[in-house]
Formats: structure tokens, sequence, C-alpha cells
């Protein structure tokens, strides 16, 4: 419906609000009373009310087979944290996309090996830990992650600290501050509440 509307409304609307012929007979019922400014509006207000795919009829899925064994997420932070986008949700709704891909973290090299002996205090003055280079990652989206595999050692700001393992399920609020680290490796599944990319 809001495919063929767009079809039959967008070559003539220029000329009613240019000419002020008096269009509102043309609009769906719910706007005749109070009908749009402009062809954008217009628009703007069947993509909202009627769908923006451009398509009547069912809406497809998506499928990505064998992704969590055959995707490899690029590189991303330091040399040991990698993460890519896999789907996306920008071209059906942009005002409000989310996507989704897989985030994993190796230990780095900023490690030192468990048979070294340091005391604490001198592992804290060289920077190094036993879990190897820190991600720490400010959210400015929602985001949702599952671990897959291996393990993460995650906190956050206020102090909450936890050993994620296979099946734990984590949500990041916007505006979360949060430091991922893993004494081996660690492979997640996420969804983000913004584009593709912006990570």
């Amino acid at each position: 419906m809001a495919a063929t509307l767009r079809a039959i409304l967008r070559p003539i609307l220029p000329f009613f609000f240019a000419s002020g012929v008096p269009f509102s007979p043309l609009l769906p019922p719910s706007l005749r009373s109070n009908p749009p400014a402009n062809t954008t509006a217009l628009v703007s207000h069947i993509d909202d009310t009627m769908g923006s795919t451009g398509k009547e009829g069912p809406v497809a899925m998506n499928y990505f087979a064998q992704q969590q064994t055959d995707f490899k997420p690029p590189l991303i932070a330091n040399e040991n944290a990698f993460l890519g986008d896999v789907a996306t949700s920008q071209d059906a709704d942009p005002k409000a996309p989310i996507s989704c891909g897989f985030y994993r973290l190796e230990k780095g090299k900023h490690s030192f090996p468990t048979h070294t002996l340091l005391c604490l205090k001198d592992v804290k003055l060289m920077g190094l830990s036993r879990s190897g280079t820190p991600l720490v990652y400010e959210y400015t989206y929602h985001e949702m992650k599952i671990i897959l595999e291996g393990h993460f050692h995650i906190s956050d700001e206020t102090g909450q600290s936890v050993k994620a393992t296979k099946g734990d399920v984590f949500y990041f609020p916007k505006g979360s501050k949060i430091t991922f680290t893993t004494d081996d490796y660690g492979l997640a599944f996420y969804t983000g509440q913004r584009k593709e990319g912006a990570a």
C-alpha cells in the first residue's frame, strides 16, 4: 500500500503544492483533515504509518548461514579486539536501525606468562595483566550481547565485575563504559541500536 501511494502521489504532488489546488480528496482519510505541508512531509507520513519497505505483501526474512564459524570479524582495536557487523536493519528502518555481529577478544601481547613471578604491585606498575590487553568501550547506543565461546572478564564503572562464559547475556545501556579482557579468548554475538559500522 505504501509503495503504491508513493508511486501515485510523488509525481503529482509538487504540482498541487505549487498551485494551491486542493488535493485532500487524493489523500488517505487519516490525512484529509490535516494535510502535510510539502511532498517530503507527506511521503514521510506514508512511510511512518504504512511502512517504508517499499514492498507490498509478505516481507522476507534474511538468512546468514554458518556465520559463527565462517565470518571473521576485522581487527578494530589494539592487537586483539575483533568486531564486525553481519546484518543491519538500516535500509528498512533508517530512523531506528539495529545492527548485529560478532565480537572476539584474544589474550593479546600485554600479558605475562602464568609461570612468571611478579607481585601485584609490579604488574600494575608495568601495565600488565594476566588477562592481556583490555578493550575499554563507552557505549553511545544500547547493546545486548551473548557469550558464545571462551570467556571474558567484563567490568563497568560502578564496580560490577563478572567472568562471562558461554550462555551469559548482557545489556549495556547507552552511556555505560565497559572493560573487556580475557586470559584466553572470548567470542560473543551482539545486537546494537545503531547503524552498520558505527561501533
